[in-house]
């Protein structure tokens, strides 16, 4: 979440190659991650969107690196959240976005690639690999959909089926790069909050090895390549932090004091409700 008053998202139309970004002020109350990924996908009633979303922690604080995508699954018609590491959620925030929907399919196989403000769609020949040379170099996210899913470099988002169902809509790719800061209101308060939070490391059940690290993360631990399919019901696909440090950001006071610190001011009875909330809107989509 770039703003603590607005929630501002790429809505991508594939099939009429146009994109229109929206900045809302109603979005706040889901705080990010699944809770902005379900309220968007609530939107287009009929329609089989695929949502990304990043959280309020995706460039602010560690261990929160991940990258939450809803789609409906072919198989079973029913909605599926998915998460992937890497750095496709950071790099979305660093071009200006809380959150991208792709709609309908394009005509042709395609990839989009999405520079801050610059949105560009490139329809491919077959068997070709243009996406590679797009973005900002050493600033940049690619995600590729193929059989074995969607894959941002070495990091996997946890589910096969996302593949197929970007592939149906003639997506191959989509590579995202970003140039933005973070505005931060009160830098010290700020630098204690992360420094405490980072400090607090050595409690993980995961420890510190040599794997590729996804963003903002120091430990490049073992499980760092894997994605999630399916959430818990606590805050952590809220925040999109990562699946593998047990609880770290389960409790709401902790939560609450984090985005305190960030201008989020989410009483502790609304982050406590929010699980249920959005399972209950979850519902009305099946």
């Amino acid at each position: 979440m770039l703003d603590k008053d607005k929630t501002t998202i790429l809505y991508i139309d594939l099939e009429k190659k146009e994109a229109e970004v929206k900045v809302h002020t109603d979005l706040t109350d889901w705080l990010g991650g699944l809770g902005v990924a379900v309220k968007l996908y609530s939107l287009f009633p009929g329609e089989s969107p695929v949502v990304f979303t990043n959280g309020p922690f995706t460039l602010t604080f560690p261990f929160a690196p991940f990258t939450c995508t809803i789609f409906r699954s072919p198989g079973t018609g029913k909605i599926v959240d998915a998460y992937g590491g890497g750095s496709f959620a950071a790099m979305l925030g660093l071009a200006g976005y809380d959150g991208l929907v792709i709609r309908n399919k394009a005509r042709r196989p395609m990839y989009l690639a999405i520079e801050n403000e610059k949105v560009t769609f490139r329809t491919l020949r077959e068997g070709e690999q243009a996406w590679q040379k797009e973005g900002l170099a050493g600033m940049r996210s690619v995600l590729e959909s193929g059989a074995g899913g969607v894959t941002d470099g070495y990091f996997h988002f946890g589910t096969d089926e996302l593949g197929g169902v970007l592939r149906a809509k003639n997506l191959l790719a989509v590579v995202v790069s970003g140039s933005h800061g973070y505005p931060l209101s009160d830098l010290a308060a700020y630098s204690s909050a992360y420094e405490e939070t980072l400090a607090q490391s050595e409690r993980l059940p995961v420890k510190s090895s040599n794997f590729p690290s996804c963003f903002g993360c120091p430990l490049g631990c073992q499980h760092s390549g894997k994605g999630l399919r399916e959430s818990e019901s606590d805050l952590a696909p809220f925040l999109v932090s990562c699946p593998f440090i047990g609880g770290f950001y389960k409790e709401v006071p902790l939560v609450f004091s984090l985005l305190s610190v960030l201008g989020l001011s989410l009483p502790h009875e609304q982050l406590e409700a929010l699980p249920l909330r959005v399972a209950e809107l979850r519902r009305t989509l099946m």
